[in-house]
């Protein structure tokens, strides 16, 4: 090639900026390749970071952001359920000011993430008729809290004090236990057994109706005060069998008209107490000897 035509070449790539053009290839391309290299090798780093952050340090992030965003407690949802059924608020026998007077040092108007659902859970658990909470947040201001109400089974007397118990013998409250028409135990270790108890006496609907109140002796058995003053004493292993007796004694020989005391504790002989003279009468499989 002639000097005039490579001469002439040059000025043609000159013209056309065809050096120019190859160092804005390459500039294109490095650059592509720094946003991939970012994306596909900064970013998971930096969420792993991230992510470090809040396992590790979780609470002060979440308190920070919250204080950011003005994520503050303005309201506290409650909800009252009795044997699994939610019943409106008219109903409730716990209340919800005795729910917040509980929570201490609890505050309307503080950090969302300041509350411990937990903590919280715990204090609202020892209020009175609370048998179990669950507490949530619903971010961004909203405490929900669900309680299950304990459910009231009997009257308890210890000490001259009484106390409305659930079925698994738990003090509900001691305030007005008289108003409510339920069972009425008395003693020491009464309450733990007191579904037995009920569960017992619910067989023996002509027994039940005349039983004042219960008395556990000895944490072991039971004796019965009924209303007309009859005390009936029941087998420590088989208080059934004994009410069983009973019933048939009632029936053939309107037994208690006539008694002030009947001891059924042997499974084979019953002892009673005449109730005009202050003698003891055996009977041996329902006939007195």
């Amino acid at each position: 090639m002639s000097a005039i035509s490579e001469f002439a070449l040059d000025k043609f790539r000159g013209a056309v900026g065809f050096g120019g053009f190859k160092r804005r290839l390459r500039g294109k391309f490095f650059t592509r390749f720094l946003l991939k290299t970012t994306v596909f090798f900064l970013l998971p780093l930096w969420l792993l970071y991230v992510g470090y952050g809040l396992l590790f340090h979780g609470e002060g992030v979440r308190y920070k952001i919250a204080e950011f965003a003005d994520m503050r407690v303005r309201d506290v949802s409650m909800e009252v359920t009795v044997g699994g059924n939610r019943v409106e608020s008219a109903r409730w026998n716990v209340s919800k000011r005795d729910v917040i007077r509980a929570l201490g040092d609890f505050q309307i108007g503080q950090n969302i993430f300041g509350v411990s659902p937990e903590e919280i859970r715990q204090k609202i658990s020892a209020v009175p008729w609370v048998k179990s909470a669950t507490v949530r947040l619903r971010l961004p201001d909203t405490v929900l809290i669900s309680v299950e109400e304990r459910i009231p089974y009997a009257l308890w007397q210890i000490n001259e004090k009484f106390y409305l118990i659930d079925k698994e013998g738990a003090i509900i409250t001691d305030k007005n236990p008289e108003n409510y028409a339920l069972p009425w135990i008395v003693g020491e270790g009464a309450e733990k057994n007191v579904q037995e108890y009920v569960e017992i006496m619910h067989d023996f609907k002509e027994i039940k109706d005349l039983v004042k109140a219960a008395y556990r002796v000895g944490r072991r058995r039971w004796n019965l005060d009924l209303y007309n003053g009859v005390e009936i004493a029941l087998a420590e292993r088989n208080p059934r069998g004994s009410l069983e007796r009973l019933s048939a004694l009632m029936a053939k020989h309107d037994i208690l008209r006539k008694v002030s005391a009947i001891d059924l504790r042997l499974t084979d002989k019953t002892f009673v107490r005449l109730k005009d003279k202050n003698i003891m009468k055996t009977w041996v499989h329902g006939n007195e000897v």
